[in-house]
């Protein structure tokens, strides 16, 4: 029997299996961090930097715990409410942005600091686009873009070097945008559009629609997989690709839509996981707490976590010898995580997040607390059923599981009380009569498990009521 409400484990071609929890690795940053970006450089060495309102950091893991180096400006930023960083890999340097000042780049081959491109734009959102630093979203004109002089981001003089700016007439605010060698696709909130490099043309880059239809509801609820895999939010729901198909319909977007805050529409914030082939979404209820909601895209399945973080990121791991483990645990006793966990190896993909103490930490550790529940099922068809008990078909015993039932459609379930599978069979002992069952199961966190693909009911008809 399939779950169709689940919460805290991941899907597999056949089930789920466990979320790993957080494992924090690093002191607090002074604040939130609204943005953050990992550097691999031609020695293959990590470097992971993060902003917050005022400031952006290196992590530096030399220290016990690790802890972050400011490498901001002189005098440092402010960046606006309801803004954060935006970073982009430019040769050599890393480019951030936001509406509360110019440009700033960082030579990742050295050890400075951040600093000012003199004459730059004032943006919300960076990416590359061939040879060009593409900004958008200008600060004051929401649907233009302009991008540098070739191989050049410290060159902005318009109709020069190939520099130069586009104001589109319709599609809303410019949200996001990713480029490749020939161009890229600029996303705006009710359409997208291509960006074609077009040097024969007498200009540097020519635009096209390429969806007419569909935007981007959220600049920051959009994830690249690839030149042409990308997944977004739009304004009636989740979608995949510049022809936008649907990823959400009938499953997920209604319940998304009255699950988020609607105030808060402009957060929704998308990331990957690109070892789990995930991308989640960060969102804020209507009750105000945070949650996390997940589509893998080879199962084609979602996922659901109420991990409460302030921002998730897709980061490589620093390397960390056994010699240097004490900067993470005082003793060897104090390591929760297996010593073949991706936290250890330099380089591994990993799902990061920013906890609400503003932590570096990576989902990495020992299991969540699941919970996996069923649909109402009418087990006999056009009859009642009683329920004498039950097998979950999961790879541990130690769990829960409860039986709700109703005496009709669209009744109430009662749920009676959950109860320990027969350590000596592993039967749960359920004793339930009704129209409809539900079935829960929930295992503890910190459980060793590894799959759980189902729970079979025993059951008879009970005959017509």
């Amino acid at each position: 029997m399939a779950s169709e409400g689940v919460l805290n484990v991941l899907p597999t071609a056949d089930g789920h299996k466990p979320m790993p929890s957080l494992v924090e690795v690093s002191a607090a940053l002074p604040s939130e961090c609204l943005g953050a970006r990992f550097i691999q450089g031609a020695d293959g060495g990590i470097t992971i930097i993060a902003g917050t309102v005022d400031a952006l950091y290196k992590l530096d893991t030399s220290t016990s715990p690790w802890s972050f180096i400011d490498i901001s400006k002189a005098g440092g930023y402010a960046v606006p409410t309801g803004d954060r960083w935006s970073f982009a890999l430019f040769g050599n340097n890393l480019i951030a942005a936001n509406l509360g000042g110019v440009l700033q780049s960082y030579d990742i081959t050295g050890s400075g600091s951040f600093a000012d491109i003199a004459g730059s734009p004032v943006c919300r959102m960076v990416w590359v686009s061939g040879d060009y630093l593409v900004c958008g979203y200008l600060d004051g004109l929401a649907l233009t873009i302009k991008w540098s002089g070739l191989n050049d981001s410290s060159f902005w003089t318009a109709g020069k070097r190939g520099s130069d700016t586009q104001t589109f007439p319709d599609g809303g605010p410019v949200q996001s945008g990713f480029g490749g060698q020939t161009g890229g696709v600029v996303m705006q909130r009710d359409k997208m559009r291509y960006m074609n490099f077009a040097p024969n043309s007498g200009m540097t880059f020519t635009f096209s629609e390429a969806n007419n239809e569909r935007g981007i509801l959220s600049q920051y609820s959009v994830a690249n997989v690839g030149p042409s895999q990308f997944f977004y939010l739009s304004k009636d729901g989740f979608y995949m690709g510049i022809q936008g198909q649907p990823i959400g319909a009938i499953r997920i977007d209604e319940w998304f839509f009255k699950e988020v805050d609607s105030n808060y529409l402009y957060d929704v914030r998308a990331v990957l996981d690109p070892y789990e082939k995930i991308v989640w979404w960060s969102y804020r209820t209507i009750n105000g707490t945070k949650r996390l909601l997940g589509y893998n895209w080879q199962v084609n399945k979602w996922c659901h976590s109420d991990q409460d973080l302030t921002e998730a990121a897709a980061l490589l791991t620093p390397a960390s010898a056994w010699d240097s483990l004490d900067a993470l645990y005082p003793t060897i006793d104090d390591i929760d995580v297996p010593f073949d966990s991706r936290i250890f190896k330099g380089g591994s993909p990993a799902f990061a997040a920013f906890t609400t103490d503003h932590k570096l930490a990576y989902f990495t550790g020992a299991p969540l607390a699941a919970t996996l529940k069923t649909a109402e099922i009418e087990l006999s068809k056009g009859t009642r059923s009683f329920v004498n008990g039950a097998r979950a078909e999961v790879d541990t015993i130690d769990f829960t599981a409860k039986v709700g039932q109703s005496d009709y459609h669209g009744g109430t379930i009662t749920n009676d009380t959950a109860v320990a599978p027969s350590p000596r069979s592993g039967k749960i002992p359920f004793r339930s009569s009704g129209r409809l069952h539900q079935f829960t199961v929930n295992i503890p966190a910190g459980t060793a498990w590894t799959s759980i693909k189902g729970i079979s009911p025993d059951f008879v008809a009970e005959g017509e009521q």
